[in-house]
């Protein structure tokens, strides 16, 4: 499966990512998503994860 885009922000600065990390990124993001037996497909996903200090 190919992706759009996969964007990743650190300290909301965005991070590049080659075609592989790219696909690794989406492909468990997806498999994640789709384990939530939603109604509908999602075309659009936001994650955000912050860390404790």
């Amino acid at each position: 499966m190919s992706f759009k885009e996969v964007k990743i922000l650190i300290n909301n600065k965005e991070i590049e990512l080659n075609e592989f990390v790219t696909s690794i990124f989406g492909n468990v993001i997806d498999g994640m998503i789709a384990s939530l037996n939603l109604d509908e497909e999602p075309v659009e996903i936001e994650i955000k994860v912050v860390k404790d200090k």
